[in-house]
């Protein structure tokens, strides 16, 4: 899912005026990673990063690793 393939968007919650960020694509040791970036000093409500994704129905799971070094 976070490979050059995928077709991510941006989006800083334009309806709350002022977030900043981006979204960028990267690699950590063997894993692919997509990174998002925010700042919220300028006002603004969220930030997000957007992609279509395809879940079977005979899906039972679907698991995220996050982390962040900010609450």
């Amino acid at each position: 899912m976070f490979d050059d393939t995928s077709a991510w968007n941006f989006n800083a919650g334009a309806e709350f005026p002022g977030a900043k960020g981006d979204y960028k694509l990267s690699k950590q040791q063997d894993k692919q990673l997509g990174s998002l970036s925010y700042d919220f000093t300028g006002g603004g409500l969220y930030v997000a990063a957007t992609t279509n994704v395809h879940i079977p129905d005979t899906a039972k799971e679907l698991r995220f690793q996050v982390q962040s070094k900010d609450a």
